[in-house]
């Protein structure tokens, strides 16, 4: 008999890569309806933050906008935790479809390991019984970890460090033990006489090295007293956690308070505890999400008990073969190694280059999930209609609006059928805007002189701009769907008739921003 075990990584793991290739995917419809409905959520959840802390979040359009951000520069510590539980989600979502649609039936003996902000998404996919089953846990440890980065930075702010940039919070020491580690930590604490909230201490313990976690300066201090820096590598951990004296119940308590749904009980599977590396006795949803905070807060890591356990609790002589599927983890080579000693073992880190179909000529990649443009405004001047009402109403009596040159164009002198005389058209006849020279300078804060100079078809166009968001009822960033990169106002301009004709004639300081169809977006932004 073949047994699994699922596992999701910790937010050591860069999740961007592998998150952009899900996206980017034409999506399965549950992964589609995931990801739309974990970002509504989102949304809703950051509303309900105080002022402050909703503000320092960046507004954003859906999940590859959000995801857009977190490349450009360091993830915010809150968002990278949300974030690192979607892509394990949505990685496992994506495994069960193409593994044949069908929702793993893990036998007793099969495991749920979560690492760290894993144990959140872990703990979802524990309690749940489909893929349909599995979006309203999904959403909610997504909230929860959200709130736990929100806990786990007013920590640190708490304790006077800053995170713009973002200072990282930890690092590895290889070859050093647990004991070893707290000596020296001791020593230093002791030396420094430091407040114990700024304290260094082991957040995580592994076979042969340990994490150790504080304040840059702090650590910082710590190394300069080193003589063999080189086994200290920095761990891209922006903000405490693993920390019993510094988060309380009530940051638990906070970090819980997103759960609404009523899971009834777990699935027969085994679910290691991060602190023991035992399997949990808990079988009911909410506690055992109590116990992935509690954990992710308040106790190391204790990733070699959590290896040598999930190596021996599925070896069995039933069992034929292991089958380790990996979701945003970096520890997955380390327990193919401890499980290959006791039986045969296959490694699958998903998703990988091979595990998503390649883009071909038919395959266009989808970054919006083909999002929809909403026309919310029109404004325009048309032949005798001065704006879209009137012009329907010419359209629907199908009105001929052809007429000759009006006075206020030019004169019948500059008119010459044949053509040959200069300065004059041989043109007579046409459909024509009333009124093309109204125009409100002092409004659009333009100056009587730069307004002359202006081609008419810049003034109409920021009248018309004006005139569409007014009909739309549009009040910038006033509401989640007026975000002003998420509204634009769209022309089409070709040649510039207005400034060719004029250009001997009264050239002034605003002859070439006033006449370049060019200037006319910056005119309108």
């Amino acid at each position: 008999m073949q047994s699994p075990i699922l596992l999701f990584g910790d937010q050591t793991y860069d999740f961007r890569p592998g998150l952009r290739q899900l996206l980017q995917r034409e999506p399965i419809p549950v992964l589609a309806g995931f990801f739309a409905r974990v970002h509504r959520a989102l949304r809703q959840e950051i509303s309900k933050l105080p002022m402050r802390e909703a503000q320092s979040l960046q507004a954003f359009t859906g999940i590859l906008d959000l995801l857009h951000q977190c490349e450009q520069s360091q993830p915010h510590p809150a968002l990278a935790g949300a974030l690192t539980c979607i892509y394990q989600i949505a990685s496992y979502i994506q495994f069960v479809y193409d593994d044949g649609g069908k929702y793993p039936s893990i036998p007793a003996a099969g495991q749920v390991i979560g690492l760290c902000t894993g144990l959140l998404a872990a703990a979802a996919v524990a309690v749940s019984h489909s893929l349909d089953d599995l979006i309203e846990p999904a959403i909610e440890v997504t909230l929860v970890a959200l709130r736990i980065g929100l806990s786990s930075l007013r920590i640190a702010h708490q304790i006077g460090t800053s995170i713009d940039p973002y200072k990282q919070w930890s690092v590895a020491a290889a070859g050093l033990l647990k004991e070893a580690a707290e000596a020296l930590i001791s020593r230093h604490f002791e030396e420094t006489g430091i407040s114990p909230s700024a304290r260094l201490y082991v957040s995580a313990v592994a076979s042969g090295s340990v994490s150790l976690s504080g304040p840059l300066p702090t650590l910082s201090s710590f190394l300069t007293g080193i003589s063999d820096t080189k086994r200290f590598t920095r761990v891209p951990i922006y903000t405490p956690f693993h920390a019993s004296h510094l988060f309380s119940n009530n940051d638990i308590e906070d970090a819980l308070s997103p759960l609404r749904s009523k899971v009834p009980r777990l699935r027969s599977v085994t679910f290691l505890s991060n602190a023991t590396g035992k399997s949990t006795e808990v079988t009911e949803y909410h506690a055992l999400v109590r116990l992935a905070v509690e954990e992710i807060l308040q106790k190391p890591l204790r990733l070699d008990l959590v290896l040598d356990n999930a190596s021996t609790l599925v070896a069995s002589p039933t069992t034929s073969e292991i089958r380790i599927v990996s979701f945003g983890s970096n520890v997955g080579l380390s327990l193919e190694r401890r499980v290959r000693e006791l039986c045969p073992v296959s490694l699958l880190n998903f998703p990988t280059a091979l595990a998503l179909p390649p883009i071909t000529g038919t395959s266009i990649p989808n970054t919006h999930f083909k999002s929809k443009i909403a026309i919310v405004g029109m404004a325009g001047r048309f032949p005798d209609a001065a704006n879209c009402e009137k012009f329907w109403e010419v359209l629907y009596h199908g009105l001929d609006v052809h007429r000759t040159v009006p006075e206020d164009r030019y004169g019948p002198e500059h008119y010459d059928p044949t053509g040959k005389r200069k300065n004059t058209s041989k043109v007579k006849h046409g459909c024509w805007i009333n009124e093309p020279g109204l125009f409100d300078a002092r409004f659009f804060n333009m100056s009587p002189r730069e307004a002359v100079q202006t081609d008419p078809g810049q003034r109409l166009a920021i009248q018309t701009a004006y005139e569409a968001l007014e009909m739309a009822g549009i009040v910038p960033d006033s509401t989640a769907s007026t975000q002003r990169d998420r509204v634009g106002v769209f022309y089409g301009m070709t040649s510039d008739d207005y400034r060719e004709v004029n250009s001997g004639q009264e050239v002034d300081t605003y002859f070439i921003p006033g006449g370049n169809r060019a200037f006319t977006p910056g005119r309108i932004n």
